[in-house]
């Protein structure tokens, strides 16, 4: 075979792997099922296979991503400034609510499921308020903060 078609085939197969990709994986979960009659191997999460980006964005076929919504533009209506911190997150049992403020008068705390359902509602009293998340699955949730049925602050909560 002369030497310009060996290197016009290198090259063709060269740029061909380039373009080439495989997938890959972010199991949460699998293993090995084995019996007299064969075996199996499984694997439970999300497969990744080509991420794709722009100016505006990026998507990632294949997964699901948790958002946090935040108001970008409007009149801010609180009539108290509230200092807030919701620690530790990711949570695997207790979730501690922590308020800098001496105003903590009609303060209440919201828990939703990542679907929306409302799973637990409490009055916030004191500086420092526990929320037990002990019976609650693995799972994103979404705590809001509200002052006489106004929101206040929402944040993201993801439980072990």
């Amino acid at each position: 075979m002369p030497i310009k078609t060996k290197l016009l085939l290198s090259t063709v197969f060269g740029c061909c792997s380039l373009l080439i990709s495989a997938q890959s994986a972010q199991n949460s979960s699998g293993g090995n099922l084995n019996s007299a009659s064969g075996s199996i191997s499984f694997s439970t999460g999300n497969v990744f296979y080509r991420e794709f980006s722009s100016s505006t964005g990026t998507l990632v076929p294949g997964t699901q991503h948790s958002y946090e919504l935040t108001p970008t533009l409007g009149i801010n209506e609180n009539s108290i400034s509230l200092e807030m911190k919701i620690f530790p997150n990711p949570v695997a049992d207790k979730l501690t609510l922590t308020a800098d403020s001496k105003n903590t008068k009609d303060l209440t705390y919201r828990l939703h499921s990542a679907t929306g359902a409302l799973l637990k509602t409490g009055q916030i009293s004191e500086r420092e308020t526990i929320v037990d998340m002990t019976d609650f699955p693995s799972s994103t949730y979404f705590f809001s903060v509200q002052q006489a049925g106004k929101p206040l602050k929402n944040y993201t909560i993801i439980k072990k």
